[in-house]
């Protein structure tokens, strides 16, 4: 039996900008704390422990939505209508 010659190529993966990296590793911290929180502080309010890893995570903005919620309930960023109401009294 002949030995059929194989019609894939192989492509190289395409390496990532360290920007994609930063975002996919912010992402990825943020997420770890939204869990720490979801299962340890399901009270909604967190402990000094949590606020210390959220601050030191940068970027908050770049979590994924539902994290960005979870930072909300649990004080640790402001709700949207409070910040545009802070804003717009100053």
């Amino acid at each position: 039996m002949a030995k059929r010659k194989s019609t894939a190529t192989t492509k190289k993966p395409t390496p990532l900008s360290a920007a994609k990296r930063s975002h996919d590793w912010e992402r990825g911290y943020f997420c770890a704390v939204a869990v720490l929180l979801k299962e340890n502080f399901a009270d909604g309010v967190s402990g000094t422990e949590s606020n210390s890893l959220f601050r030191q995570g940068g970027d908050w903005s770049k979590a994924h939505p539902d994290d960005i919620g979870t930072f909300r309930k649990h004080g640790l960023i402001p709700d949207a209508n409070v910040a545009d109401q802070a804003t717009a009294s100053e």
